[in-house]
């Protein structure tokens, strides 16, 4: 990878650069599902991520980006909106088009609310047809917890930055379906926009899901341990 005939999905998770939080990118080959990159640092600047980002996209074969626009990630998708193909940037059709609303309505904003459905749509891509390589996002998976309060994020001490940035690639998923479609990549592998209207609908039928992704069993492969103990909760029953 990258291979010529391929469609790629980029999802980033921003940070400050000051040697806290991780900025990482992370990238899904649409045809086979599969994680094919991963970068991660904790020293770059929103502005040079967006750099990186794009640079990441093009070589990509012209990737579609989503990025999480909280905190600095409206900084990162600001230079973005002047390096980058617009059609090729996830946006949010909810927001207000005015001048501020149309960068607010660019990436993936994680709220409170919207936290959930991005987890659940990253469980059951899991759960399919997403497989993924990097030990350290397999880690980061296995901390990712449901804390006091139902806050749904990384246990004391772990972080999480790949795993939102792996969830920015899935709900972007749907959307990119539409950027590509003179592909001939199998439609039925495309994970539907959490955003939409049937997708909100089926949530709240389904009431309260069983999250976080559940710490995984030493010992065992993570990701086998993973997609098993999803599919055994019935989650893509429900």
């Amino acid at each position: 990878h990258p291979r010529s005939s391929n469609h790629y999905v980029i999802g980033v998770d921003a940070s400050a650069g000051v040697e806290k939080d991780n900025a990482v990118i992370q990238v899904v080959c649409v045809e086979t599902m599969e994680q094919v990159a991963e970068w991660a640092s904790n020293r770059i600047a929103p502005d040079i991520l967006a750099i990186k980002t794009a640079d990441l996209g093009a070589q990509y074969n012209d990737a579609f980006l989503v990025v999480e626009n909280n905190n600095h990630g409206l900084v990162t998708l600001s230079y973005l909106d002047d390096l980058y193909p617009a059609h090729l940037l996830y946006t949010s059709s909810s927001m207000q088009q005015t001048e501020e609303g149309q960068l607010n309505a660019l990436g993936w904003k994680t709220t409170a609310k919207s936290k959930p459905i991005m987890i659940g749509a990253l469980r059951k891509a899991l759960a399919s047809d997403l497989n993924i390589h990097s030990p350290v996002l397999r880690a980061e998976l296995s901390t990712f917890i449901e804390q006091e309060g139902g806050q749904l994020g990384a246990e004391k001490g772990c972080k999480d930055d790949r795993v939102i940035a792996l969830a920015c690639v899935v709900v972007g998923l749907g959307q990119a379906g539409y950027m590509f479609e003179k592909s001939t990549f199998n439609q039925d592998k495309v994970v539907s926009d959490p955003f939409s209207y049937a997708t909100i609908i089926k949530e709240l039928e389904n009431g309260r899901g069983n999250f976080p992704i559940s710490p995984q069993h030493a010992g065992s492969d993570p990701h086998t341990a993973l997609r098993g103990e999803l599919l055994s909760k019935s989650f893509l029953a429900r």
